[in-house]
């Protein structure tokens, strides 16, 4: 039986996490934490993975994990749909 690929990110650490603010679908920026944890993400993704080739790519429209994919994409290729049932 084959079963899908699936791989689950979290968005790197935001304004609100950092203070202990409950966020939901409301929006906090990344700290600059939250953007080195999102490109060690791509890095990792690189090193492991080497493509996103047989993965459905798909990322939540909030702006944090918006913004935690375009730091991943500096060194990991993939081009993720926004999907707004992940929100």
């Amino acid at each position: 039986m084959n079963h899908p690929k699936i791989l689950f990110m979290r968005h790197g650490e935001t304004e609100w996490n950092l203070a202990g603010r409950a966020q939901g679908r409301l929006n906090s920026p990344l700290t600059a934490k939250g953007r080195a944890q999102a490109e060690s993400l791509g890095k990792i993704l690189a090193r492991q993975l080497g493509s996103a080739a047989g993965y459905d790519q798909m990322v939540s429209p909030l702006g944090r994990t918006v913004e935690t994919s375009r730091h991943i994409q500096k060194h990991f290729d993939f081009t993720p749909a926004e999907e707004d049932l992940l929100k």
